[in-house]
Formats: structure tokens, sequence, C-alpha cells
């Protein structure tokens, strides 16, 4: 295996949690899209004589991906967001409260390795409008633990492009 430097995106989707079928393409995305996880928070046990600690505990932090949809179609958007669209009106209608939802996402990459994988990432979209911008859905994708006790993967050069090692 030779290594890789992974970059360009070039896709972005979502499927049901656990899914083998097609990601639904997330293609609306404006430039800017991150990928981040902090670093973990830790924990002495402090010895009383000496300046070093028994022991240091980690609990890490979650990877989390944000973005800002621009470009969408109303009847996607319940989806993603929940609400309803009516198609006889062409409206979509917003959820009252902060709504979210869980799909696992998949984004790809160009050059290196193929998929960056959240197993199952909590969704979020608040809508937002910058001075001259386009009235856009600010989304945040917060991965938590599968099933399987997964959260997230990596997946390098693969033979098909279908739903690949999902």
């Amino acid at each position: 295996m030779a290594k890789q430097t992974t970059l360009k995106t070039a896709s972005l989707g979502y499927r049901a949690v656990g899914g083998n079928g097609e990601y639904t393409p997330v293609m609306g995305v404006l430039k800017g899209l991150t990928l981040s996880q902090d670093d973990p928070e830790s924990n002495e046990i402090p010895a009383e004589f000496y300046d070093v600690p028994f022991d240091i505990t980690y609990d890490g932090n979650p990877p989390v991906m944000s973005f800002s949809l621009v470009n969408y179609d109303l009847s996607e958007l319940p989806n993603l967001f929940g609400g309803t669209y009516d198609q006889k009106t062409d409206e979509y209608e917003m959820p009252s409260n902060a709504f979210t939802t869980e799909y696992e996402w998949r984004l790809e990459f160009q050059k290196g390795n193929k998929y960056y994988i959240m197993t199952r990432g909590l969704t979020i979209g608040t809508i937002g409008k910058e001075e001259d911008g386009a009235l856009a859905f600010n989304v945040t994708v917060t991965g938590l633990t599968d099933t399987n006790g997964k959260t997230h993967k990596i997946v390098g050069s693969v033979a098909s492009s279908g739903g690949g090692a999902g």
C-alpha cells in the first residue's frame, strides 16, 4: 500500500444508517465544507508525592462536518430537516422546533483515498443568509456511535464506485 494525500472533494451523499443502497447526492454545497474533530479531553489522576500523574484518562470528541446547502429542491428538504413540502403550492414549511435526522454520510474525494464515511451522523440544518449571499441551510453533521460501536472510517481505492465498502 502506497501512502497517499487525500484531497479535493468530489461529492457528498447520505443514506439510511446501516443501509446498503445508493447514497442520495447532496451537490448544492457552497465552497467551505469542513470536517473536524476536537482533541480529546483529558483528566489527570494526580500523585501526591510526584510531579507526574499516576494516569491520564481521555474522553474523545465526535467528528463534525459542516457545510452550507444553497442549491436544493424544496421537495428534498423534509428528508434532511423535517417539516413538510406541498407539491401543489411548491411550499416548504419548516418545523417549528429544532429537528434532527440520522443518516450515514459519505464524502467522496478526487485524489488519494476514495471516501470518508460517517456511519451515523446526527444532522441538523438552520436557515441563514449572508449579506449578498444565497439563502442557505447551514448544516452540521455530528458523528454518533452506530450499533457496531463505529463512528467513522476512511475507504481507500476501491474497484467500484457504487455503495463502496459502506
